[in-house]
Parts: C-alpha cells; sequence; structure tokens
C-alpha cells in the first residue's frame, strides 16, 4: 500500500511538472508571436494599450500594404501602395495590376507605375522604369528632384503609419490617459515653422480606440477586423472624416502590416534592393550638384533604352541614340510629375 501511495505522488509530481512546462511553451510561443507581428499587445493584451504603445515608439515595419480610397472626388481612382518604415528611411512604391513586388524589377518584371521611391540615411531615391534617380546628403535650401520627391511620398506613408496625420512624426506620441501631446513632422514643419507640438486625443469604446481627434489635422475613424496579416489591435480602415457635416472623405484600407527588427527592415531601403543592377540607369546628385547621368552614346544606356520603349509599345526603328535617351528621360520625368503633383495638392488641400 505504502508503495502505491509514493508511486501515486511521484506520478502526480510529474504531472504537475509536465503541465508547468506546456504553460511556459504556450506562453513563449504566443510572446514570439506577438513580437513578430506587433511589438506585443500592451498590459493584459489590452487592444487600447497596445495601440498607444506603438504610436508611442517609432515602428520597424518589413512590409505595410494599404489602398488609398478618395470619397471627396469622384474622378480620383483608388492606388494601392506597399511600403516598408524604419528609423533609418523607408520605400513607398504604388502597385499596379502585374506588379510583382516580390521580386526585383528586370526585363521579365517590369514595374507598370510611375510612384517607387525611398530613402536610406542621407541617401533619397526614385525608380521609374530602368531609370534610378540617387540624390546623396542634399542641400536643404536647394533640395534636387530626387529629394523633394522622397519628402513628398514619406508624408504619405507617415500619414498611414501615424493612423491618420501626416503632420505627426512617428513614435512621438506622449500620452496622458487620452490625451496626447505629439511632435510636428517634418512635412508638418515646412507648412507651419513656428509648431512644436501638436495635441489631441482618443475615442474609447467597447475596449478599442474608435476615434483619433487631432486639434491642428482633423479627425479619424477606426474600423477593426480579424486578419492574420494585421495584430487585432491595428485598425483595419482608417476613415478622414471633416467638413461641416462630418462626413468621410477618404479612407485607407490597410491589407497586411508586418513589423521586424530595424536591422532585417533596412536591407529593403536601398534602390539596389528592387532592381536587376545590369539594367539600371543611374542618375547621381550629390549636395543637390548632378554628379552623373546616363550617356547618349553609350551601347549599354542605348540597348537598356530600346527594351525600355520596346515594353513600352514604342517604334524601335529609325531613333538616333539621343532621341532614344531623351524617351527615357521623358519615362522617367513622367514620375517625378506624378509625385511633384501629389505633393502640391498635400500643400494646396485640406490638412490632414
Amino acid at each position: 500500500m505504502h508503495n502505491n501511495v509514493a508511486c501515486w505522488n511521484w506520478w502526480t509530481a510529474q504531472l504537475r511538472r509536465l503541465a508547468v512546462a506546456l504553460t511556459l511553451c504556450h506562453l513563449l510561443f504566443h510572446s514570439s508571436a506577438s513580437a513578430a507581428t506587433g511589438g506585443g499587445t500592451g498590459a493584459a493584451g489590452d487592444p487600447v494599450v497596445a495601440l498607444k504603445e506603438y504610436l508611442s515608439t517609432e515602428p520597424s515595419i518589413t512590409r505595410i500594404s494599404f489602398v488609398e480610397i478618395p470619397l471627396a472626388s469622384k474622378r480620383a481612382p483608388n492606388r494601392t501602395y506597399v511600403a516598408a518604415y524604419c528609423p533609418d528611411g523607408y520605400y513607398l512604391r504604388e502597385l499596379k495590376p502585374g506588379d510583382d513586388y516580390l521580386q526585383p524589377i528586370s526585363l521579365s518584371n517590369r514595374m507598370h507605375s510611375a510612384l517607387f521611391v525611398g530613402k536610406y540615411q542621407d541617401v533619397s531615391w526614385q525608380i521609374n522604369g530602368f531609370s534610378v534617380g540617387k540624390s546623396v546628403n542634399p542641400n536643404i535650401g536647394t533640395p534636387d528632384p530626387f529629394a523633394v520627391f522622397s519628402q513628398t511620398a514619406q508624408a504619405i506613408l507617415e500619414g498611414t503609419i501615424n493612423l491618420g496625420s501626416k503632420h505627426v512624426k512617428p513614435g512621438s506620441f506622449q500620452w496622458n490617459g487620452d490625451e496626447f501631446t505629439a511632435r510636428p513632422s517634418a512635412f508638418m514643419h515646412q507648412m507651419q515653422p513656428e509648431l512644436v507640438s501638436i495635441r489631441g486625443k482618443v475615442i474609447v469604446r467597447d475596449g478599442r480606440v474608435v476615434e483619433m481627434q487631432n486639434y491642428e489635422s482633423g479627425s479619424w475613424l477606426y474600423e477593426y477586423e480579424d486578419s492574420t496579416n494585421r495584430p487585432g489591435w491595428f485598425p483595419a480602415k482608417i476613415k478622414h472624416v471633416g467638413g461641416p457635416h462630418y462626413e468621410i472623405d477618404e479612407i485607407w484600407a490597410v491589407r497586411e502590416i508586418q513589423f521586424a527588427s530595424p536591422e532585417t527592415v533596412v536591407k529593403d531601403l536601398l534602390p539596389e534592393t528592387h532592381i536587376v543592377p545590369q539594367i539600371a540607369l543611374v542618375t547621381l546628385y550629390s549636395n543637390s550638384t548632378l554628379i552623373g547621368a546616363p550617356k547618349p552614346d553609350d551601347p549599354h544606356v542605348v540597348d537598356v533604352v530600346k527594351r525600355e520603349i520596346g515594353s513600352a509599345g514604342q517604334p524601335r526603328g529609325g531613333m538616333g541614340r539621343r532621341v532614344l535617351v531623351t524617351r527615357l528621360v521623358l519615362f522617367g520625368t513622367a514620375g517625378a510629375f506624378l509625385v511633384a503633383l501629389t505633393y502640391f495638392t498635400l500643400r494646396r488641400g485640406r490638412p490632414q
């Protein structure tokens, strides 16, 4: 009998140890999963705490894809973007049907939009077709075109990262309950250099943040959907409201967001990652001074230009080398005009 009791106690102790081990494994697994999808879910899994923590720390996002849906203008098309972001820089690319953004641009994998812009530390860049423009350490007083385009695209992306306002520097939110103060973004500083702080608050309902009110920029409503492509606390839809009737005039639908360490994100922040180097025709600015550009008489340049123009359905015969390269420059400039147009629209349009 004594042996039976001892045996029973031994097995009970082993089962307890096994239960503790399984519990620890469960916690470790979910902790790792949370870190991979958004750095945790806040205290005790609170979605409100998680969202506030996200806005208080500059994020490292290895991929975010979203759709911009303008409602104020019936003629404005929806635009789909993919991007990455970390404290060292970002990239933003508009996607069109047929774009495979997971593979570098090549002769067999061409880009179909005119907006592909990025920045890494003091290097700003743009890709359009097979043209690559790079700006190193631009002069702030007289920035070159690629530096200007980079600043504009960054403002577009930061609006989504901030869950609304492109006027706030990501990661600068400081909380006092549901009220916040934040630092202005570089974009906001250009428009209001005297502004040193931005104030606002969030509205919480049923355990989630359902609205953000930015006293300088307007209000945004949030909707949530269950998805494995986003943390549960991250809104699936961000809706800007404004005007005298407090109407929704624009929506950002976030399809996917993946978080990673800055070291992982950095590898995607230079153009060399996104285009096969053999076809890249590079224009380089340094300190806002043109350093180098494709030469019209270079046989390699002419060959690449022919391939690019041929892909656009343009005739190949009967064109001199300088005409070919001139057309390539025009194709590259088309992207510049698109971004510049966006820039002036943002400057003249309603605050966001």
